[in-house]
């Protein structure tokens, strides 16, 4: 059996290698189509189906909060509602808090913004994870003035530090203020999403008590036994205990657990899943056109099936033979198609590292080499049996008797080609009807209006270290100059800041008062979106003021405090009534500001989210030391 098989092979080849342009043009046609399926099937197996690579990654949840009375139905948690979960629940072994930040390295080496994440000392704990070399953070290092240790990405170490071993107890500045190396994490491992360093998160006692600003996420692992409906129940229970304790912060929020694999995937699996549809189907097209090649080829090679059947092959080893051919023909195009994946999947994971989840996990394996053998197989099978059945049934005595003339093998093969025109353009069809869905949804996105001109937009975000900078008012003054620089450059028509920024992911919510209204009932609160924004940000991502006037440089720390609210705001809290002229108070303020101006909505946090209520104040008078 296994000779007979050679022999087919070597024939196999022997007949390719006559017909070189019938090979060299299916081998490509094959390496286009399988190695696109290669290249969406690394993707999907990396991204989608392999767990994470965390201890027990089934265990891991994120915990958000939500108040959808207020109209967030997912946001960020409060240090003080973080506390009460993590010493009050009954169903996680750990919760973990981490918050983005910035950190500017400089020394060894040109300065380098790296994206960095402030974390709780347990956070590696809870994700089951040891730096690859060093140790984790130590409860000690979470307090303030012993918390000037760091632990980084593999990629940082290789890139600053060539790969040395004695980076750890090595002292680098960060914002200006000096932190110890105590660690490097493994290859790949970047959570949150493309984190270069870690840092423990330290904050003085009454900033992990307040309620009121919501900035923190919470990663847990559930103990043994633990469900995520009962530990929802549980963090909800805690959150109503919190909402009767505190009902100026906490009146409307809840939690919302997921798992940590569907936060990091869901919203990306159903592209994937689409685009893996797609891809097939090219294939499928693409095995119907190498049916039809093989079946005019067969014409040719009837008298030869005649020859090799009166010498004694039998009709099943006739379709050995050809099957052999078939399997061959997409054996090299899966060779050639799996330079293709490799550089697809580097194409996609450099183009899109912010959209693609995991995107330092997505690598050619074994599983994919292995889906990309079986498929060449299957291909082979699919494109191949057909015209070899047909091959094999064909009366081939006759072939040898006429020279291949015989109407009624033409006309079966012609009924055969035809069947396999009708299922090409069916499947073509149904490709074009796919895409044209697509491009009729990414012209609805592209003609959908954020609220803002996005055209002609530069931005980059800034973190003052407080060593450089030292208060509020140092801070203020710095983005005042930096702006009056900016807007002298040559084509720059308006320039601006803000704390956070539209759909950059960033949640910022903050509780107000109207004044001089009657005073709210027990446990029921008021919140909006926060944006402390300079003179000039409006203007430079052209959000429109419907009524009243921007901010101006006289809006400044000495001014009387006024702020903007959006048309979402005016809409809900100012229904019957001009807002211009009305005060709010927001948060802890010492004082409320005037409303000066009404601007249009703008849609924060995704596309597809509508505008919510806003309020604007001028950075001078509230200063932060992180802005876009």
């Amino acid at each position: 059996m296994f000779t007979s098989i050679v022999q087919d092979l070597r024939y196999a080849l022997r007949s390719l290698g006559r017909n070189p342009g019938f090979a060299g043009v299916s081998v490509l046609a094959l390496a286009l189509g399988i190695g696109a399926n290669s290249a969406i099937f690394t993707v999907v197996n990396s991204v989608l189906l392999q767990p994470l690579r965390f201890q027990k990654p089934e265990q891991l949840m994120l915990v958000r909060e939500r108040n959808l009375k207020a109209g967030f139905p997912e946001f960020s948690l409060s240090p003080g509602n973080y506390l009460g979960y993590r010493d009050q629940n009954h169903s996680f072994s750990g919760i973990a808090a981490f918050a983005g930040a910035g950190f500017n390295l400089a020394g060894g080496g040109e300065p380098e913004r790296l994206r960095g994440s402030a974390v709780t000392t347990n956070f590696f704990d809870v994700l089951g994870r040891k730096p690859a070399l060093g140790r984790n953070f130590t409860a000690q290092e979470g307090q303030l003035g012993s918390h000037r240790v760091a632990i980084l990405s593999y990629g940082v170490w290789q890139r600053r530090f060539a790969g040395s071993r004695d980076v750890l107890g090595r002292t680098v500045k960060l914002d200006d203020e000096l932190y110890t190396v105590i660690g490097v994490m493994p290859p790949a491992f970047q959570f949150p999403s493309r984190t270069e360093i870690w840092a423990p998160l330290a904050m003085d006692l009454k900033e992990w008590q307040q309620r009121g600003g919501h900035y923190l996420n919470a990663v847990a692992r559930l103990k043994p036994g633990a469900t995520i409906a009962s530990a929802q129940a549980d963090l909800n229970a805690i959150a109503a205990r919190a909402e009767q304790q505190f009902p100026d912060s906490n009146s409307g929020w809840d939690t919302k657990i997921t798992s940590l694999q569907e936060a990091a995937v869901g919203k990306i699996r159903p592209a994937l899943w689409t685009l893996t549809a797609a891809v097939g189907f090219v294939l499928l097209i693409a095995c119907v056109n190498l049916a039809n090649l093989l079946l005019s080829r067969s014409a040719a090679r009837r008298r030869e099936m005649g020859v090799r059947s009166s010498l004694g092959a039998g009709r099943g080893r006739l379709i050995r033979q050809l099957l052999t051919e078939s399997v061959l023909l997409a054996g090299l195009g899966a060779a050639v198609g799996l330079a293709f994946a490799w550089a697809g999947t580097r194409m996609l994971v450099t183009l899109s590292p912010d959209i693609l989840p995991r995107a330092a996990e997505i690598a050619l394996d074994a599983r994919a080499l292995g889906f990309t053998a079986a498929i060449a197989v299957l291909t082979g099978m699919l494109f191949g049996l057909a015209p070899a059945i047909h091959m094999a049934k064909a009366d081939l005595m006759a072939a040898l008797r006429d020279g291949g003339r015989g109407n009624a093998i033409g006309f079966r093969r012609n009924r055969l080609r035809s069947a396999l025109v009708v299922g090409e353009v069916a499947l073509a069809l149904v490709l074009l009807s796919g895409a044209g869905l697509l491009m009729r949804s990414f012209y609805h996105l592209q003609s959908m209006d954020p609220g803002f001109d996005p055209h002609g937009v530069l931005t980059f975000e800034t973190s003052l270290p407080e060593a450089k900078y030292p208060g509020k008012e140092a801070q203020a003054m710095f983005y005042q100059r930096a702006l009056e620089r900016i807007r002298t450059l040559p084509g720059v028509t308006a320039a601006g800041a803000a704390q956070i920024f539209p759909l950059a992911g960033d949640d910022y919510i903050l509780s107000f008062v109207q004044v001089g209204k009657p005073p709210l009932p027990p446990g029921v609160h008021q919140s909006a979106m926060y944006y402390a924004a300079t003179p000039g940000y409006l203007r430079a991502l052209s959000i429109p003021i419907k009524r009243g006037r921007d901010f101006t440089e006289r809006d400044n720390a000495a001014a009387p405090a006024v702020a903007i609210i959006s048309e979402s705001m005016a809409r809900q809290f100012y229904a019957n009534e001009n807002p211009l002229g009305q005060r709010i108070q927001m948060g802890n303020r010492s004082r409320a500001a005037e409303i000066v101006g009404i601007a249009g909505d703008v849609r924060d946090e995704e596309l597809e989210s509508t505008g919510r209520p806003a309020v604007y104040e001028p950075a001078a008078q509230v200063p932060f030391g992180d802005m876009y």
